[in-house]
C-alpha cells in the first residue's frame, strides 16, 4: 500500500457496522489519543455510535487536557448493534492493557503505523503502514476515505499526533513532502500549529526540567561515542518530585551531540520493570533491535519493556548494536 492511501477493502468493511471502540495502546502519546478522538468524534458525527477507550496511564504533560476525553470501560452494547473494536496505533493485543479482555470475540480492525511489536491481533480486517508518519495521518486518509472532512477540532487533534510522531516535523527527511502536504491540508481544515506546539513543549513543571537535567548528567558514550545511553529511576522521581513525562525533549537533547547516531533511554517503570526508548539519526534500525527484545517501532524510534536488570539489559543492548554497527 502506497503511504497516501487506505485500502478499498478496509473502508469497505468499516463501512459495515455501526458501532465501535476506538481503543489505543497503554500508556498513550499524543498520536494514540489524538486519532481515537478524532476518529470516534468523525464516526458520532456521521450517523455511526463511537467511543475512544484507553487503559491508561496518562502519564504526558502534553495529553493532560484530552485524558477525560476516553474512556476506560467498555459500555454495555445497545440491542442489535454490531459493534467493531477498532485498535489504532498498536497491532499487538497485549498493548492494549485490561481492554484486550473488555473485547473479546467483537470483530478487530487495525489501524497502525508500526512495524513490529507483541503477539498480533486477529483482525477482521487492518491497515498497518510502516511508511505512514503516525496513526494521527492514517486517521485522516480514513475519514477522508469515508467520504468525509475533518472539523477545526478534529483537525487541530490530528495535527498534535502528526507533530507528537514526526518531532514538530524535524524527523521529516527528503521525500517527506506528503507529510508535509497532509500538515497542509489540517491546517486548511482549521488546524494551528502554533497551538499544537504550545501543547507539545509548553507549561512544564521545573520538576521535569530537573529530572531532564539529570539525564542529561548520566549521558554516556557508547560505541565510540555513536550511542548515548542514560536512565531515569523511582529515586529519582522520589527524591525530585513526579515530573511530566517530556521524552521528546530529552531524546532532542542526545540526539543533538555530535558524533551521535542512537539513543538508549532507560526508566524504571513499575517495580522489577523496566522501560527503554531508542532513537536513532541515520543508521541504525532501532525498530529491529527492538524487535529482538519483544518489542517494536520503526527505523529511528522503537521502545520495548524487560524485567531484567538495567546494567545486564545494556550490556546485551550494546552486544547487539554493536554486530549491527560492524
Amino acid at each position: 500500500m502506497p503511504i497516501g492511501s487506505i485500502p478499498d477493502p478496509f473502508l469497505l468493511v468499516f463501512q459495515s457496522f455501526d458501532e465501535f471502540l476506538i481503543i489505543g495502546h497503554e500508556d498513550p502519546d499524543g498520536d494514540c489519543l489524538g486519532s481515537q478522538i478524532a476518529l470516534a468524534s468523525f464516526l458520532n458525527r456521521s450517523g455511526k455510535r463511537a467511543n475512544a477507550l484507553s487503559s491508561g496511564p496518562f502519564r504526558r504533560a502534553e495529553i493532560n487536557d484530552l485524558a477525560d476525553r476516553v474512556a476506560d470501560h467498555v459500555p454495555p452494547m445497545e440491542k442489535g448493534s454490531k459493534r467493531a473494536a477498532v485498535i489504532v496505533d498498536c497491532s499487538s493485543i497485549d498493548r492494549v492493557g485490561y481492554l484486550a479482555k473488555e473485547i473479546e470475540g467483537l470483530p478487530t480492525l487495525i489501524l497502525d503505523h508500526h512495524a513490529s511489536g507483541g503477539d498480533p491481533v486477529a483482525s477482521a480486517a487492518s491497515c498497518i503502514d510502516p511508511g505512514a508518519p503516525s496513526v494521527t495521518y492514517l486517521t485522516l486518509l480514513l475519514i477522508e476515505g469515508l467520504g468525509g472532512i475533518p472539523t477545526s477540532e478534529e483537525a487541530q487533534l490530528l495535527l498534535f499526533g502528526l507533530a507528537t510522531d514526526t518531532g514538530f516535523f524535524r524527523h521529516v527527511t527528503h521525500g517527506g513532502e506528503e507529510i508535509l502536504s497532509v500538515a497542509s491540508r489540517l491546517c486548511r481544515y482549521g488546524a494551528v500549529p502554533k497551538d499544537a506546539y504550545q501543547t507539545m513543549y509548553g507549561n512544564r513543571s521545573l520538576v521535569s526540567k530537573k529530572l531532564i537535567g539529570r539525564v542529561l548528567d548520566r549521558a554516556q558514550p557508547r560505541v565510540g561515542g555513536k550511542v548515548l545511553t542514560s536512565y531515569l529511576t523511582v529515586d529519582d522521581e522520589k527524591e525530585l518530585g513526579f515530573g511530566e513525562r517530556d521524552s521528546d525533549t530529552i531524546y532532542g537533547q542526545l540526539q543533538a551531540v555530535a558524533g551521535v547516531d542512537a539513543v538508549l533511554f532507560f526508566r524504571d517503570e513499575e517495580p522489577g520493570e523496566i522501560s527503554v526508548g531508542l532513537r536513532s539519526n541515520l543508521v541504525l534500525d532501532v525498530g529491529a533491535v527492538a524487535q529482538q527484545f519483544g518489542g517494536g517501532g520503526h527505523k529511528h524510534a522503537a521502545s520495548f519493556r524487560s524485567r531484567e536488570q538495567r546494567n545486564q539489559l545494556e550490556r546485551k543492548l550494546l552486544s547487539v548494536i554493536e554486530t549491527m554497527y560492524s
